[in-house]
Parts: structure tokens; C-alpha cells; sequence
């Protein structure tokens, strides 16, 4: 008899509608949602739909060679929704095997090629469905519209195909350059190896690279005064022209300077050319004084020296923990003088600045290191250099200094440089001495930087009356 059944939820529980077919019985609608749904409905009197005219047979055999079957592997439809698309795949993966290249180059350039290829033959099958698309398009237009619009889509046409002619002609000739390099290269290498030269990592890691000294050139110089206390430092400078005469190339002098109280400094490169000099004007020349300018030991700085230690005891731990630095040297040839010493941020420590022989610090640079109590000390080379504190200027200390208000090393300002607004605001800094010297475009640093041009000639004078050799 009749069956139950549980009744659907919704607006359409319960209705029954007919099929659309003309067998006249009625179907019921009610569904479970397991269900497959009916077929569209469709209306016998709507227009057909436009059909999308399709490419020809001769270019879709190929796309679909091209694109949908690959060499590799069965067919499979596409997963790209266009060939710009895949085109587009193609040159990021070409871009992406370039940039991983390193010691891959031939399965890389492998990979590059065919991706390029394949970008190429998709660009040229793209373009030709293209234009014969637009030509349909065009020939059921006007003939007074067809005329202007295939003039400007051939234009358009050839210029694109200029351009990406242009774009892989270029590049094929960068492959073939990078080709050409990297046989180069492995012949080199191949070269190399036969003849037992090849340089690894791990070769010059093992040889390292040895620190050198900083070459300084010490002037061997005369200090020359005139016996007459009326005549000026001008005038003692004309004397010593006269009387040494280096037009004539018998002598070379290196640098020539006024110092204070009418004297005169000659520098010479040699002792030799020292002697030359001397014993002329002393010959030629009876009004003038001449005197030996004795040079002064060079300095060293030991680095975070602990405070604890006294000069004394820096000193003996010095020449006993290092006795490969003075070996072969008498007590004279050792005399070490500390000078100073300069707080450091540690309160604990401090550098420790001293005068030593040639000999000695010549062998403390190249080691870099001393050994003092159970501490191992770094040693650095230390300018000769006076700058002061106060007025920044060169050749003085700040209790010498004849300035009473102090400079701003930032701006150059009448403060102190923590006072500075332009400190505080992170404004970059002008160095007051070389805008006073006229250097402007270089003097954007602090006035105690090591790079300052002013700086750097004051150094250059302050080392010429260092025996360095």
C-alpha cells in the first residue's frame, strides 16, 4: 500500500512539480540532498548562444603539443588558466634556476634554456592566435573601420614582435657570453691543477695574512738660529737659501719650517744629506748657529691595563714576561719611560701610554700583545699628536691653551659638546678646524676623528721628529 516518509523542511516540501518532457507523468521533486539535481531546464524558444570561434586546427594540434602534452610524463590539461600565465611560470623558474646558480652551472643552464625556449614558442603562438582572432574580428566590421584598425594592430604587432626579438636575441647572447666564461674558467682551473697551483679555502686560510707596521718617515733635521738677535726667522730663512743652494742638485732637503724665537728647522730624508747641509752652513756661513735636532723615541699604548699595577711593576713585569721582545738588548737599548695614562670606561682599568726604543716598538707592534702580571695586553701604535681639549687646536694641551671658552667638538659652538642641541637632535657634526682651514665639503665628522684632513697633516708633522728606523 502507501509507504511513509518524513516530510522535507523548507517552502518546497510537499509540492510536485512535471517533468519537462512531453511523457505527461508527474515526478515527484522531493529529494534527499544525496540526491543528483535534474537537468537545466532549457527553453526551446531562447536564441542559441554565440559560439566563440575557435583558432585554427593547425594551431591547436600545436599548443596542445606544446602546452597540454609535455615530452615528459603522460598527457594532462594544463593547470594554468592561459599561455601568458604559463609564459610567465616559465620566466619566474627561469629567473629562479639563474639565481641559484652557483657551482650547478651545466644542469642550471640546462633548465634555463629549455624554460626560455618553450617561454619563446608559447610568446609566437600566443601572438599568431591573436591576430587571427583580430582578423575575423575585423572582417565582418566596416570597410571604412577596417582599413584604420589593421593598420594600427599591424603597427602594434610589429613593434611587440620587434621588442621581444630584441629581448631574446639579448639574451641568448648573455647565455652564450656566460657559456664562454665559464669554459674559461674550467680550463683555468684545469690548468691550474695539472701544474699543482691551485689555491683552496682552507690553503690561504692556513697561510694567513701577516699585519704590517704603518710606514712613518722620520726627517733627520738641523736646527738653525742666527747670532744676531735683531735679524728675524725671514731673514735666517734667506740666509739658508743662499748658502745651501739646492738648484744645483747636490743636496736634497725633505722640509723647511719656522719655529719659534727666529730658528729654523731643515729636514733632510738621510743622515747623509744631514751632514751635507750641516757642513755648509757652517762653513759658508759665520752668522748662523747650526745644531743636531735629536728625535724622540716613538710611543706604544697598552691597552685596558687593571689600575692596581704601578709603573714600576708595569715595567718589570714588561721585561720579564716578554723576554723575546728585549732579547739582544742592553739596559740603555731597553729604557722604556711611561709617559701617561687615560681613563677608560672600565674604572678598573686604563691605558698606559710610554715612550720606547725603535727597536722595542718595532717588535711590540708586529706582536700585537704583551704579557703583563695574568693579563694579556693589547698594544697599539700612539700618535706623537698634542690636541686640545679646549680650543680643539693642535700642538698644545689644555693647560696651556690662552682660550677661556670652551669648543664644541660637534658644531664648533661656545659649549661643551653634551650641552649641544644639535648632539641631542642627531644632527650630523662640522668639524671647526677644517671649516677654519676652508674645507667644507669634507667636514662633516667630529673634530677628534682620525679621518679629519687637518687632523691627519698635524700627525704627519708631529711624526716627522719620531726615529721610527
Amino acid at each position: 500500500m502507501f509507504g511513509l516518509r518524513t516530510p522535507l523542511k523548507g517552502g518546497n516540501a510537499g509540492k510536485e512539480t512535471k517533468s519537462p518532457d512531453n511523457s505527461g507523468e508527474e515526478v515527484n521533486m522531493d529529494k534527499t540532498p544525496q540526491q543528483k539535481s535534474p537537468l537545466p531546464v532549457v527553453n526551446p524558444r531562447a536564441p542559441p548562444k554565440p559560439k566563440i570561434k575557435a583558432l585554427s586546427q593547425d594551431s591547436n594540434k600545436t599548443i596542445r603539443k606544446m602546452i597540454l602534452e609535455p615530452e615528459e610524463g603522460p598527457s594532462e590539461v594544463s593547470k594554468y588558466t592561459s599561455r601568458t600565465a604559463e609564459a610567465k611560470a616559465c620566466l619566474i623558474k627561469a629567473k629562479l634556476h639563474l639565481g641559484n646558480s652557483r657551482n650547478l652551472a651545466r644542469d642550471i643552464k640546462a633548465e634555463v634554456t629549455q624554460a626560455i625556449e618553450q617561454l619563446y614558442s608559447l610568446v609566437k603562438e600566443a601572438e599568431a592566435g591573436a591576430v587571427e582572432h583580430k582578423r575575423q574580428e575585423s572582417a565582418t566590421a566596416s570597410p571604412r573601420l577596417k582599413g584604420v584598425k589593421e593598420t594600427k594592430e599591424e603597427g602594434k604587432e610589429d613593434s611587440i614582435s620587434k621588442k621581444l626579438i630584441e629581448k631574446m636575441e639579448k639574451h641568448e647572447r648573455l647565455l652564450k657570453e656566460n657559456n664562454e666564461a665559464m669554459e674559461r674558467l674550467r680550463n683555468a682551473l684545469e690548468t691550474q691543477e695539472k701544474k699543482g697551483e691551485r689555491n683552496t679555502y682552507a690553503n690561504v686560510a692556513a697561510t694567513g695574512t701577516q699585519k704590517r707596521n704603518p710606514i712613518h718617515t722620520a726627517l733627520h733635521s738641523i736646527m738653525v738660529s742666527s747670532k744676531n738677535e735683531l735679524e728675524t726667522g725671514e731673514e735666517v730663512l734667506n740666509q739658508i737659501r743662499e748658502t745651501v743652494n739646492a738648484r744645483d742638485g747636490w743636496v736634497k732637503v725633505e722640509r723647511v719650517r719656522k719655529v719659534k724665537d727666529r730658528r729654523v728647522i731643515v729636514g733632510c730624508a738621510t743622515e747623509e744629506e744631514r751632514k751635507k747641509v750641516k757642513e755648509r752652513l757652517e762653513k759658508a756661513n759665520d752668522r748662523l748657529s747650526v745644531e743636531d735636532v735629536v728625535n724622540k723615541k716613538p710611543l706604544v699604548m697598552l691597552k685596558d691595563v687593571f689600575s692596581y699595577n704601578t709603573d714600576q711593576e708595569v715595567l718589570n713585569a714588561l721585561k720579564n714576561q716578554n723576554r723575546a721582545i728585549f732579547v739582544d738588548q742592553s739596559e740603555e737599548g731597553s729604557n722604556i719611560e711611561i709617559c701617561f695614562r687615560r681613563k677608560t670606561r672600565n674604572p678598573h682599568a686604563c691605558h698606559i701610554v710610554m715612550r720606547v726604543p725603535t727597536v722595542i716598538w718595532q717588535r711590540m707592534t708586529e706582536a700585537e700583545v704583551v704579557h703583563i702580571d695574568l693579563q694579556k695586553v693589547r698594544v697599539v701604535d700612539h700618535s706623537p699628536l698634542v690636541q686640545c681639549t679646549l680650543c680643539l687646536g693642535y700642538g698644545h694641551s689644555k693647560k696651556l691653551c690662552k682660550e677661556n671658552v670652551a669648543k664644541c667638538s660637534h658644531c664648533g659652538g661656545p659649549h661643551i659638546r653634551a650641552e649641544c642641541a644639535e648632539w641631542i637632535a642627531n644632527v650630523p657634526p662640522t668639524c671647526c678646524n677644517c671649516k677654519h682651514a676652508g674645507i667644507d665639503g669634507s667636514a662633516e665628522h667630529n673634530a677628534f676623528s682620525q679621518a679629519c684632513p687637518v687632523r691627519r697633516k698635524w700627525d704627519a708633522l708631529a711624526r716627522s721628529s719620531i726615529a721610527y728606523c
